[in-house]
């Protein structure tokens, strides 16, 4: 027998799920919403009473059709009467009305109504659909589900066999017994997936025509393409999937997902439970599944090795399905002591029956698990594990469990518990009723106090009073804070705790709030450290002045079952004397400052900076004694011999009479760097007067500024000026022409930074690149100090033969703020004329090779035939003969 892998439905199932949403039709909504869960899905080990699978495919598009359902297109309308009421086509779309029994069939009625008799021929010939089943595809009331079946593997039709050996299997959703249930109403499943498991390996999950059929609820309201029919059957061994997802009209409600065929292949017992179940929506949501009555099993009996073929004779070949016990669980009771104190184990005990509604008796596990409060910790853990328990016919009580707890925190503690017992047994299956765990309904299992107790040693250890962390304002209110200080030397902490304090006020001053005050529940933790509680008090106070406040403070257990072991140190405790500084208010403004200081001004020369102030009082207390400070703010290179800040104590300023214009400040400063400068001064007014505040302190400053350049004379000067170019040079062909330049500043100011303008003279028949002047900028000449200019270069490109000129300026300038030339009339200078000889194009001025000279620059080697030389020679004698005449 071929070995198939099986498929996981996890990739199966959700796999075909892309496909399902691009054509669902009618029959529902295909919008995203708040998904209702399935009731139930189950193993119904029988098919018996759930229906028959869609047969034929009365429309041709391979697709079973369910009777009952118009197909797409709608009854293949062809003119023939096909289910034989003597009216064509009716019931189909745009044919007759229905006529007895539509085109299409009715599910309901035992009859075999949906074939197609495709010429009208009335007997089955190539091409008609005679699917010979009644009422196939058609959703019934799902029978009682089937929990165990038995196969025998002899090659006989028996047991609970539907062909030999073989038994139908379905995967249903919905009630069983039914109705009611399934795809929850008015939402819709578009496909679905599952993962059959089975121990022991005792049974095939068939292929081929046996394989997986979902053609029942899926396709019950009409299946369309695209339709996906995934399996991995034949499934030799564990586990069988399948998945369908459908195209067509959407389904709801209770039916059939899937029906399969096992075969006995080994004797023994197997357990079969479902995986990765997934049941999809219109929007492609899982729905959620309440309960999954799986755990089913099926019993394989097989004829051992002996010598005859009797099955039963010989151990392990006859198996049969076990017996049904409904196991419960009737009552538990939970005893705990009425007393205990924190940190301190104490016991608690479950005593529970067990109830079996066999006749025999049946071996149980039983687990029971405590439920204490959060603070409570069970010594071994909450879970108790009672194995092997033999539960007889009615009940039985199970050993008393005893739990050690341990709780942590003081109250009224309520402990329940729950008691499961699950069959251990294989000649027993659970029973119906679903009661085998407690609390079922009715159980004893009412939750059992014990009053846990500790005890905390609170006691108050310091009491201070401080004022609000601004000024207290006499008239306005402002917060006073007794601090008092718990200790807790415990055992039990924290303990919650009401801390009371009541303050003493000077005879000015009143609270609008509680006196004595007490701040609520306030938990204390173990000492160290202690823990400061704060009691707050609005006060408000008519005078300003020094005011004494004291207080004293008290501390007591607030919390049910906790109580204070010494009452002795509770308080009260008082508080030594502090003195708050109560203040009136008046607002003192700098309203003016006015600054003056020279336009322009010499380096290194004195010159006089001026500032004139007015202070204003705007409110509160009149008149008001003024403290003021002006500052003179300097640039880097600027400075006074004169005080600086100056302060002028105690001017008496009114309200009536303000402005007030305070004495006007004079600073000598000397500046050292020509630039322009920012001189600036600030004036601030402080109220020197006993408790009085400032009620806007934003306006107690002000500042102003005058500008002032300070200027410098510097002489630059044009040293010399050099201009280096090649001796000769062919035509067109590009030479470098370098100008040199030494400058130097003969002061005074000095560093002084310059720029030189360096202009190169051409002959009309060359071009330099760049055109036109150079600048070269950012030089700095200190005085007296000879300082070479960075190098300009051109390069030049003459285009006629013959000796060409050519000579440089340059132009220096100071490039310095405020530092004039005293003397431009040497601000600039020429190079000497230097001539280049520029030869033919292509060719060396005179022949022969270029040679490097001494100075940098290329000479040229000039061989010359003596025809040629002789002609040239007397040709210059000639003219040297004519230029001495010409002169005479």
């Amino acid at each position: 027998m071929t070995k198939w892998m099986p498929l996981a439905l996890s990739g199966l199932a959700l796999a075909l799920l892309a496909m399902l949403v691009l054509a669902r039709q009618g029959g529902g909504t295909d919008t995203a919403q708040a998904i209702s869960p399935i009731n139930q899905l189950s193993i119904d080990m029988q098919d018996a009473g759930n229906g028959a699978a869609g047969a034929g495919d009365r429309n041709g598009d391979t697709l079973p059709d369910s009777e009952g359902v118009s197909t797409s297109p709608p009854c293949l309308p062809d003119g023939n009467d096909d289910d034989g009421d003597t009216t064509p086509d009716d019931g189909c779309s745009g044919g007759p009305a229905v006529v007895g029994t539509p085109e299409f069939g009715l599910c309901g009625n035992a009859t075999d109504d949906d074939k197609v008799d495709i010429d009208g021929s009335g007997t089955q010939e190539a091409g008609d659909v005679f699917d010979f089943t009644a009422d196939d595809g058609c959703v019934t009331t799902l029978s009682a589900q089937e929990t165990c079946i038995a196969i025998w593997d002899d090659g006989i039709l028996n047991q609970d066999e539907d062909t030999i050996d073989r038994a139908r299997i379905d995967i249903t959703v919905g009630s069983q017994p039914g109705p009611g249930g399934g795809i929850p109403a008015g939402e819709f499943m578009t496909a679905f997936g599952w993962t059959l498991n089975w121990s022991s390996e005792v049974i095939d999950g068939l292929g081929g025509a046996n394989a997986p059929s979902p053609w029942f609820l899926i396709s019950s309201a009409g299946a369309a393409s695209p339709f996906s029919n995934i399996t991995n059957a034949p499934a030799v061994a564990s586990p069988l999937s399948h998945a369908a997802a459908d195209a067509g009209t959407t389904e709801t409600g209770p039916g059939v997902l899937s029906r399969a065929t096992i075969e006995g292949n080994a004797a023994g017992l197997a357990t079969l439970t479902l995986s990765g179940v997934s049941v999809k929506d219109t929007a492609n949501v899982d729905f959620p599944i309440t309960t999954t009555a799986d755990g089913t099993s099926v019993a394989v009996s097989k004829d051992g090795a002996d010598a005859d073929v009797v099955i039963g004779d010989s151990a392990g070949e006859l198996f049969v399905c076990p017996a049904a016990a409904d196991i419960s669980v009737p009552t538990v009771t939970v005893t705990a002591g009425g007393a205990a104190t924190v940190g301190v184990a104490f016991n608690v005990t479950v005593d529970a029956t067990i109830g079996n509604s066999a006749a025999s008796s049946v071996n149980v596990d039983v687990t029971v698990t405590l439920a204490p409060p959060a603070d409570c910790t069970a010594a071994g853990g909450n879970t108790k594990l009672v194995g092997n328990h033999t539960a007889t016919s009615g009940s039985s009580a199970i050993p008393q469990q005893t739990y050690s707890v341990t709780c942590s925190q003081p109250s009224a503690h309520a402990f329940s518990a729950t008691v499961s017992a699950v069959i251990d047994d294989p000649s027993f299956i659970e029973g119906p009723s679903g009661n085998n765990s407690n609390p079922p309904s009715g159980a004893n299992n009412s939750p059992q106090n014990t009053n846990v107790t500790a005890e905390s040693n609170l006691s108050v250890e310091s009491v201070a009073v401080s004022g609000p962390a601004g000024l207290a304002i006499a008239g306005q209110p402002f917060d006073v804070t007794a601090t008092v200080t718990v200790g807790n030397a415990g055992p039990f902490g924290p303990a919650d705790a009401d801390v009371t304090s009541t303050l003493t006020l000077p005879g000015d001053c009143t609270t609008g709030d509680s006196n004595p005050q007490t701040v609520q529940n306030t938990p204390i933790p173990l000492s160290p450290p202690d823990t400061d509680v704060d009691v707050v008090w609005s006060v408000t106070c008519t005078n300003s002045s020094d005011h004494s406040f004291s207080a004293d403070g008290t501390v007591a257990v607030d919390q049910l079952h906790v109580t204070d072991s010494t009452a002795g140190d509770d308080g009260p405790v008082a508080s030594s004397a502090t003195n708050i500084e109560v203040f009136k208010q008046a607002d003192v403004a700098v309203t003016t400052v006015d600054v003056s200081a020279p336009g322009t001004q010499a380096i290194n020369t004195a010159f006089d900076v001026t500032a004139d102030v007015d202070l204003s009082n705007l409110s509160g207390v009149d008149p008001v004694d003024v403290d003021t400070t002006i500052t003179l703010a300097l640039p880097a290179d600027c400075s006074t011999t004169d005080t600086n800040p100056v302060t002028i104590q105690n001017t008496s300023v009114s309200q009536a009479g303000s402005p007030v214009a305070l004495a006007q400040q004079s600073w000598s400063v000397t500046c050292t760097q020509p630039s322009t400068h920012n001189i600036s001064v600030g004036a601030s007014a402080a109220i020197d007067m006993v408790h009085v505040s400032d009620s806007a302190s934003a306006n107690n400053s002000g500042t102003d500024a005058a500008l002032t350049a300070i200027t410098a004379k510097a002489d630059v000067k044009v040293v010399s000026v050099t201009l280096t170019v090649p001796a000769s040079v062919g035509a067109n062909e590009a030479f470098d022409a370098k100008v040199d330049a030494s400058l130097l500043n003969n002061g005074p100011f000095g560093p002084a930074n310059a720029k030189a303008t360096v202009t190169l003279n051409l002959p009309a028949d060359c071009t330099s690149a760049p055109t036109g002047a150079q600048v070269a900028g950012g030089i700095s000449l200190a005085v007296s100090t000879a300082k070479e200019m960075p190098q300009q270069k051109w390069s030049v490109t003459c285009t006629k033969s013959g000796s060409h000129s050519f000579s440089a300026n340059v132009v220096l300038a100071i490039d310095h703020v405020h530092v004039s030339d005293t003397d431009a009339g040497n601000d600039s200078a020429s190079s000497a004329v230097m001539a280049v000889a520029v030869g033919p194009t292509g060719l060396p001025p005179t022949g022969g090779s270029p040679l490097m000279g001494s100075d940098g620059e290329q000479s040229w080697l000039i061989l010359i035939p003596l025809g040629l030389a002789l002609a040239i020679g007397m040709g210059l004698l000639g003219q040297r003969y004519r230029n001495r005449l010409a002169r005479r």
